[in-house]
């Protein structure tokens, strides 16, 4: 792998009213991008879905973390398993997209699998020598849990998924995530590189000026910012927020390192995640869950989801603009706000210790 050159000045972490943000290029330059799939995204944790959605046997669904195509299943014996949706005969895909099944079987040469990933079925392979079955299962994933939502690591590390969100399920009390139900994903391709959508999504600075309607429903004198060790939280007292919402309460956004964000309204659970495709171009996905997906809520989660789509739709817009300002010759580095910017330096903050770990490890 080819570390970028980087100025060491740009990985110390100062104080927020003293800090600098992140230089320009690594938001531009094709060497940051490689370097950042490979130190964060191979190693660090990935949401995958909800075990909402793997309600029976054999039920699966697709992902892909650091470009690695991946299956999440659940088995006979009603454990979630993760595995590489890559069939060790010559790497075809064990399924094109979610289901569900009693066995798993390449759709490149038929090999089949069961659902705890061990090697059954090899067609036409009985004059192969020294072959055994008990050699070629699936290769597994690290896979845990959180309050009903199911994350992945390519890598083992030392860092517990639990240590992401402590603190979060007693904040957010009463509120039960892991009693929602997930309804469906929404998928945007964003022309920006990931930290740029990252950084929009941690500072309520923008809201006036980009999402005006938002501020109907957040009460922005009132919209705070906290930090922890792995995770920030952006709070606001809703004003009166419809028919949908049978109560009012407090917004809770969550982002927890690297590309993960809870967004958790009285009702409904929205999970996002943002992806890195190319330097300048990112995949976020939500996931929409609620404590009601029957036939009598469908209206309401629509006009939720419409809604949703619309924000979206402005932080797309504005995010694709600030990554040509980020390219342009007009750009290297700003500053930030102490009153409003504080999950943005967190985050950034963050990143450098990632670099400065990977760094000291290769020395």
């Amino acid at each position: 792998m080819k570390i970028p050159q980087i100025n060491k000045q740009d990985l110390i972490i100062l104080p927020l009213e003293k800090s600098e943000t992140l230089p320009s290029d690594w938001y531009t330059e094709e060497e940051f991008f490689r370097f950042e799939k490979e130190i964060i995204f191979q190693n660090e944790w990935q949401y995958a879905g909800h075990i909402s959605q793997l309600e029976k046997p054999g039920d699966f669904f697709l992902l892909e973390a650091a470009a690695n195509p991946l299956i999440v299943i659940k088995g006979d014996d009603e454990v979630i398993r993760g595995f590489y949706n890559v069939c060790r005969h010559r790497g075809g895909p064990l399924a094109f997209e979610d289901g569900n099944c009693r066995m798993l079987q390449c759709k490149y040469h038929g090999w089949t699998y069961k659902l705890d990933g061990s090697l059954r079925g090899v067609p036409r392979f009985d004059r192969v020598d020294l072959f055994d079955k008990k050699d070629y299962g699936l290769v597994p994933v690290e896979i845990d849990f959180w309050e009903g939502l199911i994350f992945i690591r390519l890598s083992k590390g030392d860092k517990a998924l639990s240590s992401l969100f402590k603190g979060i399920t007693e904040r957010i009390s009463p509120n039960k995530l892991d009693k929602k139900m997930f309804y469906t994903r929404v998928k945007y391709e964003v022309k920006c590189n990931w930290k740029t959508y990252v950084d929009n999504y941690l500072e309520g600075y923008h809201l006036p000026y980009v999402h005006p309607e938002l501020c109907d429903i957040l009460d922005v004198k009132e919209y705070i910012t906290e930090t922890a060790e792995y995770h920030s939280l952006q709070r606001s007292l809703t004003k009166e927020l419809g028919e949908f919402y049978k109560n009012d309460g407090s917004v809770f956004y969550y982002f927890v390192y690297p590309n993960f964000m809870l967004n958790i309204l009285p009702g409904r659970l929205q999970t996002n995640v943002v992806l890195p495709l190319e330097r300048n171009k990112s995949l976020v996905i939500f996931d929409y869950l609620y404590d009601d997906i029957s036939a009598n809520a469908l209206e309401k989660i629509k006009a939720d989801i419409d809604y949703s789509d619309k924000v979206q739709q402005e932080d797309i817009q504005i995010c694709e603009h600030v990554q040509k300002g980020l390219e342009s010759k007009a750009y290297h580095k700003g500053r930030f706000s102490v009153e409003c910017e504080a999950g943005v330096h967190h985050f950034q903050s963050l990143l450098k210790r990632s670099y400065k770990a990977h760094l000291n490890s290769t020395l």
